[in-house]
């Protein structure tokens, strides 16, 4: 891991093995704006024989195209996860790109793409990732499956802070079902390469969000508390908004919308 310093903004960079990277804005702006940090944004590289694949584009503040030509000189499609700006605020570098279309009304600038479908593939020579719809957080967050190296690049759809607070989140009920038909598609236990990590995350981090659900479903209050944003200490964001912990997991939620 060293950090790309050349440019608008330093990107710190993990080298997962000779086909694969990922790569993170540190302390973005975008959260030293709101008072968040240290706080990352990641994205992945997924280099084929005949393509690449970059999943997510963080806000955009660095030249990001420019490390992605550093380390690969073939064709590269754009995968994004999800239509949050810090998913997505990079788009205009790169032409080849794919979003859910359930997603148009939260992203910020308007963009041309083409629109994601569940099981659809894209085969990059050797490797191919296979999209996979897990609405929750935004009704069109999409997970990318790479079969072959048993991986799973889940943008903010599961990860250890998944959160289903705000209106335009599914009911909790269909996200943890969501939840449980991706897992029944996986094989075995792939890592979990979020949107927010400079490292994969045990599979556990799926089956504890599962559970995370299951719980606060069944009306468990253990290990729950008053969600408070970090930036505003003594304040909640809404006055139904709840976390609930399960090992490493914790689940933020609206009351209003189980």
């Amino acid at each position: 891991m060293y950090e790309y310093l050349k440019g608008k903004y330093p990107y710190m960079i993990n080298n997962i093995d000779s086909a694969f990277y990922i790569f993170c804005e540190p302390d973005s702006p975008l959260y030293e704006r709101i008072g968040i940090t240290p706080h990352v944004i990641s994205m992945a590289l997924v280099i084929g024989s005949e393509r690449a694949a970059l999943i997510d584009t963080g806000c955009g503040h660095g030249e990001l195209n420019e490390l992605v030509r550093q380390h690969t000189s073939l064709p590269v499609t754009l995968l994004i996860t999800h239509g949050d700006y810090d998913h997505c605020g990079g788009y205009a570098m790169f032409e080849d790109r794919y979003m859910s279309r359930l997603d148009e009304e939260i992203v910020d600038d308007k963009f041309t793409y083409k629109d994601l479908t569940d099981g659809q593939t894209f085969d990059l020579g050797g490797i191919t990732l296979e999209a996979i719809h897990v609405a929750g957080h935004t009704k069109g967050s999409f997970c990318f499956y790479d079969r072959k190296n048993n991986r799973l690049f889940t943008g903010d759809a599961v990860n250890r802070l998944p959160w289903l607070l705000l209106d335009r989140c599914n009911p909790l009920h269909e996200y943890r079902d969501n939840l449980i038909a991706l897992r029944d598609r996986l094989i075995g236990e792939p890592d979990i390469y979020c949107g927010h990590s400079y490292t994969a995350f045990p599979y556990c981090t799926l089956t504890d969000c599962i559970t995370a659900c299951n719980e606060v479903l069944a009306g468990v209050r253990e290990n729950e508390y008053e969600y408070f944003m970090p930036f505003e200490p003594g304040c909640p964001i809404l006055p139904d908004a709840f976390e609930h912990k399960v090992n490493e997991v914790r689940l933020i939620y609206n009351r209003n919308n189980l």
